[in-house]
């Protein structure tokens, strides 16, 4: 009886983590894109495709169904992407 008791008063006191939803698993994807865009990090960007992605990149006329092309167009950041310092997480979306 004192175990079930004991169980039944922690599992009031200690918090409950919390449990993300597409939501919040949607901002993580966003966060992640956002620190290796910003840092140049090409594999970082590109392994955040789905193998099967196919993606039109803003300043191309090409659409890629590839991950070598996802790969080849963000190249680009290494040298044209300025330092940023503004993170997603203090914008509303």
């Amino acid at each position: 009886m004192g175990k079930l008791l004991l169980a039944l008063v922690l599992s009031t006191i200690l918090p409950v983590s919390a449990v993300a939803g597409p939501k919040e698993d949607a901002f993580k994807i966003i966060e992640q894109f956002k620190a290796a865009f910003d840092s140049a990090d090409v594999p970082g960007v590109v392994k955040l495709f789905a193998p099967d992605a196919v993606f039109l990149g803003t300043v191309s006329p090409k659409l890629a169904t590839k991950t070598a092309e996802i790969e080849t167009y963000f190249q680009g950041i290494k040298v044209d992407t300025p330092a940023r310092s503004s993170s997603a997480s203090s914008r509303r979306w």
